[in-house]
C-alpha cells in the first residue's frame, strides 16, 4: 500500500473529522481506509459517481417521458374535442386539421425514439388517425403521365426572356390562392360530412352475445342483459340535468362525453353505472361497488391530516366504506383512478387476495401506477380497521396483478373495461373476458341505458339502518336530509289544504330548513303524489321514526301533524276537497296553493 506521500493530501487539515472517520477500528488497525489510501479504489470513485448520476438523469428521463406521453394524450384528445364542436365551421376546422397534422408527426417522430415495436399504442397517433389533408393530395387525383402531359424530360427548356411573359403574376397568384383555399375548404367539408355519416350510422345491436363471453348468449336488455328490469331502480335524489341511482349522481355533460370530445369516462358515471348494476342485478350480486372518490379522499386525508379535514373526509369514507370491515361475504370492487387511466381493485375475503385489473398493463407507468394503487388500498383498510374494529389489523390478503396481457387498443376506452370487469364480477364473481372488439356494443349499451334512466329511475326515501340506540338512524348526508324536508314541506302544505291542519306545523318545519337554503327554489324537491306514495310506502310508525331521528325534538312537540299522520294506521287522504281529485289515492294528489 502506496503511502500518503502526495502534496494535495498533505494540504489537507489531518485533524478534520472527515479524514479520521474510520481510520482505525476497535482490533487495533491503525490502517488508512481503502478509500483514502487504495489507489484502485480511488481510480473507482469517479466511475461510481457517474453510475449514480446516470441513474439519477435516468430517473429525470423517465419522468419526463411520462409527461410527454401524458401531455401528447392531453393534447389530442382536446384537438378532437374541439374539432368534434366546430365541425359546421370548416376554417376552423382547417385549422385544427393542421394543428393535429403537426401533433401527428411529432407523434410518428417520438414513437420511432421511444416505444419503436408499439407496446404503448394508445399514446400515439396511429396511421387511421392521421389527418385527411396529409394523404389527399396524390389519392385523389392522377399524376401529370396519366393526364398525358410531357414530363420535365420532354419539356422544352425555357432559355430567352421573351417566354418570361408566361410565369404567374400578382392577380394570377392571389385566384389561385382562393381556388386552392376554396378547395381545401370543400375537402375539410367533405371529410367532416363523411364522418358525420359515420357517427350516424346505427352501433352494433346492444342485446347481441359478446364474442368474448365464455358464459353462453346474454339476454336482450339493459346493459348487454346484466339488468333484468331498470324501471326497478331508484334513487335518492332526482337530477334536472343528469342522471341517478342510489345516492350517486352525475352531470348530463359526463353523459355526453361518452359520445363526442374525447370519449372518457367520469368517475360519477362509473359509480351511477356500478350502483344499477348492483341494484338491479338478475340474480343476487356477487359482488359490491365503492365510489373512486374513497381514494382521493383518503390522500387528501393523509396530505393534510387537519381537523377541518378530517371532520368532512372521515365520515365520508366511512359512509362509503366503512361496512367492508364487517360484510366480507362479498367482493369489494374499487375503481382506482390513475393519471389520465381506470383501473379496478377487487377485494375478495372469501379467497384473501385484492386482484388488480388494467386495461393496459403494458403501458409506461404500469407498474408505478399500480404501486400507488396498492399502497393507497393498504392505507384504507387500515383506516376502516381503526375506526371499525379498533384494536386488530386487517387481514393479510394477497396482492394479485393483472394476470391478463393488453385488451384496449386505443385510449378512451379503459373505464369500459372497468365498467366491464365490474359488471361481471357482480354478476358471477369473476372478471370479463372481453376484448376491445366488444367495446363497441358495451359503450353503446351504456350510453342507451343512462338515455333511458332518468325516464325509469323511482324517487325513494335515503337509506335507513335500525339501531338498537334510536331504532331508526338515518344514513345520508346534508343535501339527502335536505332535500328529505324539502319533499316533506311539500306534504304538509298539500296537507294543510285539505285538513286545515295547524299553521304551526308548517313554521317548524319551515324554521329547519331556513338556516340551509337560499332563495333559490326547492333543488330537486319530487312531486307531491311521488313522495306521498313514498311515505305510505315506508309505513306511518317508520316515518315518525324518521321525524324522530332527522328532525329531533321540534317535530316531537308538533302533536297535531304526528296525530294527523297517524290516524287509524294510515292518513285520510280526502277525495272531494281537492280539484281533479276522483279519489283518496295518493297519485290523484296535486299541489294547490291555500286560498
Amino acid at each position: 500500500m502506496r503511502p500518503l506521500t502526495e502534496r494535495a493530501y498533505l494540504q489537507q487539515v489531518m485533524n478534520d473529522g472527515i479524514w479520521l472517520d474510520d481510520v482505525g477500528d476497535e482490533d487495533g488497525d491503525d490502517q488508512p481506509p481503502r478509500w483514502l489510501a487504495d489507489e484502485a479504489v480511488r481510480a473507482c470513485i469517479p466511475a461510481l459517481l457517474e453510475c449514480d448520476r446516470v441513474r439519477e438523469e435516468r430517473e429525470r428521463l423517465r419522468e419526463e417521458e411520462s409527461s410527454l406521453r401524458m401531455w401528447l394524450q392531453e393534447e389530442q384528445s382536446k384537438l378532437r374535442m374541439t374539432l368534434d364542436k366546430l365541425k359546421d365551421s370548416p376554417d376552423m376546422a382547417y385549422q385544427i386539421e393542421l394543428q393535429l397534422g403537426e401533433l401527428w408527426n411529432v407523434s410518428q417522430h417520438w414513437q420511432h425514439s421511444l416505444d419503436r415495436y408499439g407496446f404503448d399504442a394508445s399514446t400515439w397517433l396511429a396511421g387511421p388517425d392521421k389527418p385527411d389533408y396529409l394523404c389527399r393530395i396524390g389519392a385523389d387525383r392522377p399524376s401529370t403521365a396519366d393526364d398525358g402531359l410531357p414530363s420535365d424530360d420532354d419539356a422544352p427548356t425555357i432559355s430567352n426572356a421573351s417566354d418570361s411573359g408566361s410565369s404567374v403574376g400578382e392577380e394570377d397568384e392571389e385566384v389561385l390562392l382562393e381556388l386552392v383555399e376554396e378547395e381545401v375548404r370543400r375537402n375539410v367539408r367533405i371529410g367532416v360530412e363523411q364522418e358525420d355519416k359515420l357517427l350516424e350510422e346505427p352501433e352494433l345491436d346492444v342485446g347481441r352475445s359478446i364474442s368474448g363471453q365464455t358464459y353462453g348468449e346474454l339476454a336482450e336488455g339493459p346493459l348487454l342483459g346484466f339488468l333484468e328490469d331498470v324501471s326497478k331502480l331508484t334513487a335518492e335524489r332526482i337530477l334536472r340535468n343528469g342522471v341517478s341511482c342510489g345516492r350517486f349522481t352525475s352531470d348530463a355533460d359526463c353523459v355526453q362525453r361518452l359520445t363526442s370530445g374525447d370519449r372518457w369516462f367520469d368517475g360519477s358515471i362509473i359509480s351511477v353505472v356500478g350502483e344499477a348494476l348492483v341494484a338491479g342485478s338478475i340474480s343476487a350480486p356477487k359482488a359490491t361497488h365503492v365510489t373512486p372518490r374513497v381514494l382521493d379522499r383518503l390522500e387528501q386525508l393523509l396530505e393534510n391530516n387537519v381537523p377541518a379535514v378530517r371532520d368532512e373526509v372521515v365520515p365520508f369514507i366511512l359512509k362509503h366504506v366503512g361496512e367492508i370491515a364487517t360484510s366480507q361475504d362479498k367482493i369489494w370492487l374499487l375503481p382506482a383512478h390513475v393519471p389520465n387511466h381506470w383501473t379496478l381493485v377487487a377485494i375478495d375475503f372469501q379467497q384473501d387476495s385484492i386482484r388488480f385489473h388494467d386495461s393496459l398493463p403494458a403501458r409506461i407507468g404500469a407498474e408505478r401506477d399500480e404501486k400507488r394503487v396498492r399502497g393507497g388500498v393498504q392505507e384504507l383498510l387500515r383506516f376502516v380497521w381503526s375506526h371499525k374494529r379498533p384494536g386488530e389489523e386487517p387481514p393479510e390478503l394477497k396482492w394479485v396483478s393483472e394476470l391478463r396481457g393488453r385488451r384496449q387498443k386505443n385510449g378512451y376506452d379503459c373505464g369500459a373495461f372497468t365498467l366491464a370487469d365490474m359488471a361481471t364480477y357482480i354478476r358471477w364473481g369473476i372478471a370479463s373476458s372481453w376484448v376491445q372488439d366488444d367495446m363497441k356494443a358495451w359503450r353503446a349499451s351504456i350510453v342507451a341505458f343512462l338515455s333511458e334512466l332518468p325516464k325509469v329511475v323511482r324517487l325513494v326515501g335515503p337509506g335507513r339502518n335500525r339501531t338498537k340506540d334510536a331504532g331508526l338512524a338515518i344514513d345520508m348526508d346534508a343535501e339527502g336530509v335536505i332535500g328529505l324536508l324539502e319533499g316533506l314541506i311539500l306534504v304538509v302544505e298539500e296537507l294543510l289544504t285539505v285538513s286545515g291542519a295547524p299553521e304551526t306545523v308548517l313554521d317548524s318545519m319551515a324554521g329547519l330548513l331556513t338556516p340551509h337554503m337560499d332563495d333559490t327554489p326547492s333543488r330537486g324537491a319530487p312531486p307531491v303524489h311521488m313522495v306521498i306514495r313514498d311515505l305510505r310506502r315506508i309505513g306511518i310508525e317508520e316515518l315518525l321514526a324518521v321525524f324522530d331521528t332527522v328532525v329531533g325534538a321540534p317535530m316531537r312537540s308538533a302533536t297535531p301533524f304526528r296525530e294527523l299522520l297517524r290516524g287509524a294506521g294510515a292518513p285520510k287522504w280526502p277525495s272531494t276537497d281537492l280539484p281533479g281529485s276522483q279519489d283518496a289515492g295518493p297519485a290523484q294528489l296535486r299541489h294547490s296553493s291555500p286560498p
